[in-house]
């Protein structure tokens, strides 16, 4: 076996204990990618709600239609006594004015009504963006905490990937340093024999 080789088969448990850490390390963000871009918060849109504000035009229309009847009906000579014509046109007028009146009570009426109604509906719509707002902000705030707790699994599996690859270089550190030790207390111990036996042979050469 030349150098290469062993150097090549002495390295290998390293460099694919290297290429395990760099592949968790890519996993562990790629599904961090995947989780966080699948967690979108689902916003609501609030819906406004409009009442038109609008009168009784047609009401007023009828009756400004019947008084001006009424007037002109009342306006015609129906004696030759001007006096009794006078009071006719009179109580004619009174009629008119009344039927006008009528009128614009009933239009005023519906206008009152349909501010009210308006007043109303704006009112709801305002709680209901306020809601809305708030579930909003809830949903947002969930998502900054899932957001926060994928960010944590995402640092403790790179932690765990980690300590593991540490844990294996401590391990093989150790057994390192053990099998050093030994070799170191073999080679004393061969030392020791030799400088034994050389002793023994200068004395016997000696005698």
């Amino acid at each position: 076996m030349n150098g290469f080789t062993r150097n090549l088969k002495e390295h290998a448990p390293d460099a694919i204990a290297a290429l395990r850490f760099a592949m968790s390390l890519r996993n562990n963000a790629k599904n961090k990618r995947i989780a966080q871009d699948s967690m979108k918060p689902v916003l609501a849109d609030p819906m406004d709600l409009h009442s038109p504000v609008t009168g009784d035009y047609a009401a007023r229309q009828e009756a400004n239609k019947a008084a001006a009847t009424i007037q002109r009906n009342a306006n015609r000579a129906v004696t030759s006594d001007a006096s009794l014509n006078q009071a006719q046109s009179l109580q004619g007028a009174r009629d008119a004015a009344e039927y006008t009146t009528k009128g614009a009570l009933q239009d005023n009426a519906m206008i009152q009504k349909t501010m009210e109604d308006s007043r109303n509906r704006e009112e709801k719509s305002r709680e209901i963006r306020n809601q809305v707002a708030n579930q909003n902000k809830q949903a947002i705030n969930a998502n900054i905490r899932e957001k926060a707790d994928i960010e944590a699994k995402y640092n403790r599996s790179n932690y765990d990937s980690t300590n593991l690859l540490l844990g294996q270089m401590e391990q093989k550190a150790m057994v390192n340093n053990e099998r050093d030790k030994q070799f170191a207390a073999e080679n004393l111990q061969t030392q020791l024999s030799l400088e034994r036996q050389n002793q023994a042979n200068l004395i016997n050469d000696k005698y």
